[in-house]
């Protein structure tokens, strides 16, 4: 409990400081995250520039489940999504490493795709590669 705690401050404070760092560029671009569970992720990018980036949320992935992304983005959209593992001993005196990702996935126009993971908790992080509008869904399902 005390490891969800820690990381959900941290990704608020990285939420924060993201949105404090675009209010200037209203308009302009935009990604948008949303984790409503430990389960799914959804992402909306409006002319999201090449490097822009958002990095916040985890998701919880058990044994037996597999990630599924389905990305509904414009013709030259691609975004690289990182999945940083939240280490079990996470101490309240250390932030995690945040820049070191365990798994990632390239993400382009119309698709869906697939991959498994070890069992663990992941910080989602999420860097545009070409200029993207569209949606990314990401869901933790039973694997088959």
């Amino acid at each position: 409990m005390l490891k969800k705690t820690i990381v959900f401050t941290f990704a608020m404070v990285m939420m924060l400081a993201m949105l404090a760092a675009g209010c200037g560029n209203i308009g302009k671009s935009s990604i948008v995250m949303d984790i409503p569970d430990e389960k799914t992720a959804t992402f909306e990018f409006n002319r999201a520039s090449v490097d822009d980036f958002v990095q916040a949320g985890y998701i919880s992935v058990a044994e037996g489940e597999g990630i599924e992304v389905v990305s509904d983005l414009n013709d030259d959209g691609k975004v690289l999504i990182g999945f940083i593992a939240v280490p079990e001993d996470q101490s309240t005196d250390e932030l995690p490493d945040m820049t070191t990702s365990k798994y990632e996935m390239m993400i382009s126009g119309k698709a869906t795709q697939g991959g498994t993971f070890e069992p663990g908790e992941y910080d989602l992080k999420v860097t545009v590669q070409g200029k993207s509008t569209g949606n990314v869904t990401l869901k933790v399902k039973p694997m088959n």
